[in-house]
């Protein structure tokens, strides 16, 4: 059967067991159980898994909730041809369906509005009758919970939150309640901001977008944009950040799809950086439209950590697969680190505004060193190095002066409901032009070719070229490096 999706409604041909359909049982966890019980106590959390189990059996699934308390299990009809053929891909997009279904919908107790964070554990076939009559259905669940690694039930221990902790998180969870809220209405919009790549260093005023990021806005009471990076962080906090993020990439790949000309980019948390279910949707996008994946950057923001590198390394694997690029975001001043970026193989590093900043007060003292040392040692791990925090024209020639040849900023651009189209993107990054009159080795374009790109810009070298441009530059920084390391360190420290 053909998956569909109607706006939240998990659809995967589930009813009520017919002689065609077969089993699937599922356990999933509610991963903030024991969080809710400390802050609005065991009763309001409780509450939480019974709404849960209630919302689960108005789609005709059977469903309980396991020993605890922070597990529900449940039973689905599926179609037989599902589980005959191991049509994984289909339940997983069910189950996607299902926590996105559960996620935006906030539940409402006495002690205010609670958004679970849910995880599948697991799931399994279970025939066509089901568990055998001498099996219940969190023997079936406890078993292939079992059988895979995961903890069967998650006891409860309510933790003492001090008064100030559990006053952060009912803070933070009115702020996610509010936010899942204006996502489910369609509230949220991405203002994009162009990133500028010089042409040519002889004509510096010759230069190409490498893409657009967008950038999260809600919309005040007044009915002005407004950015919402402490809403992300409460999510974050809260472990909900994946919700949110699934959300904004389908959102750029949909703009991506009527703007066939764009090239954009869409952040997302280290926490959302992981190859699951979550991301099910996106990945049968990308796979069905090749061409539209090669225009879009997903930017990772290490402002937590990475949760399970194994998960992290198999989803900017998968996605570069599909044609996508892959961005650190702000680095330097969240968790990223060098380890990360060997494992992680990005495409681009954008460093963080503030390094730029601290070499613009120092006039080309230790800080300014630091900075170039900086740049020189990204552009060993990626094709792109942009630097973030272009305000004025003095910060980008210092920047250019630095080595960086990718910048973005309100001097660069300001953030807006469209993409910059007043500069061609750059050759070979993802867009194919109508009408080329000269593709060149690279992929790109007439009209690209025209603005003077026909060159290979600094950091898009081939692979074996970067290579040996890393190895290079790894000679020429091998006496100074000391000293450069010694004046970073004491940067960072001061």
């Amino acid at each position: 059967m053909e998956h569909q999706h109607h706006g939240f409604v998990p659809t995967l041909g589930i009813a009520s067991p017919d002689a065609g359909e077969s089993q699937l049982a599922v356990s999933l966890e509610i991963v903030n159980f024991v969080q809710v019980s400390a802050v609005y106590g065991v009763d309001a959390a409780l509450q939480v898994a019974t709404e849960l189990t209630r919302r689960i059996a108005v789609l005709g699934v059977q469903v309980e909730i396991a020993p605890g308390g922070a597990r529900i299990n449940l039973l689905a009809a599926v179609p037989r041809a599902v589980a005959q053929d191991r049509r994984d891909d289909q339940v997983a997009m069910f189950l996607e369906d299902l926590l996105v279904a559960l996620s935006l919908d906030p539940v409402v107790t006495g002690q205010g509005e609670i958004v679970p964070v849910l995880h599948i554990l697991g799931w399994c076939f279970a025939g066509t009758d089901g568990p055998r009559g001498d099996v219940s259905l969190d023997d079936l669940c406890a078993q292939f919970l079992e059988e895979s690694g995961a903890a069967r039930t998650c006891a409860l221990q309510v933790v003492g939150f001090s008064a100030a902790a559990c006053a952060q998180y009912r803070d933070d969870m009115r702020v996610a309640a509010s936010l899942v809220r204006q996502a489910r209405k369609g509230e949220l919009f991405l203002a994009w901001q162009a990133i500028a790549t010089d042409a040519r260093h002889q004509d510096e005023s010759d230069h190409a977008y490498l893409y657009s990021e967008g950038l999260l806005r809600g919309v005040s009471p007044r009915g002005d944009f407004t950015a919402l990076g402490e809403a992300v962080a409460s999510l974050e906090r809260l472990g909900l950040v994946r919700v949110l993020d699934r959300h904004l990439v389908l959102q750029t790949i949909e703009r991506l799809r009527a703007n066939p000309l764009e090239v954009l980019g869409c952040n997302i948390s280290a926490q959302s950086a992981l190859l699951d279910v979550w991301w099910s949707t996106v990945v049968s996008h990308l796979e069905a439209d090749p061409g539209l994946a090669r225009r879009l950057v997903i930017e990772i923001t290490e402002t937590a950590t990475l949760p399970d590198i194994s998960l992290s390394v198999a989803f900017c694997d998968r996605l570069k697969s599909l044609g996508c690029r892959i961005a650190i975001d702000d680095f330097g001043t969240g968790h990223a680190a060098f380890r990360t970026l060997l494992t992680l193989r990005p495409d681009i590093i954008k460093i963080d505004a503030i390094f730029l900043n601290r070499a613009l007060l120092s006039e080309y003292g230790a800080e300014f060193e630091a900075f170039r040392h900086l740049i020189g040692l990204a552009m060993s791990f990626a094709a792109h190095v942009v630097v973030e925090g272009i305000e004025t024209s003095a910060g980008l020639a210092l920047a250019r002066k630095a080595g960086a040849c990718s910048f973005q900023g309100y001097h660069i651009g300001t953030p807006g409901l469209s993409a910059r189209r007043d500069q061609p993107y750059l050759e070979g990054f993802g867009v194919e032009e109508p009408a080329a009159t000269d593709l060149g080795p690279w992929g790109g374009t007439g009209r690209a070719r025209g603005r003077g790109l026909g060159h290979i810009p600094v950091g898009t070298f081939p692979t074996s070229q970067r290579l040996a441009h890393g190895v290079l530059y790894g000679t020429l920084l091998a006496l100074p490096m000391w000293y450069g390391a010694y004046g970073f360190v004491s940067w960072l420290a001061g």
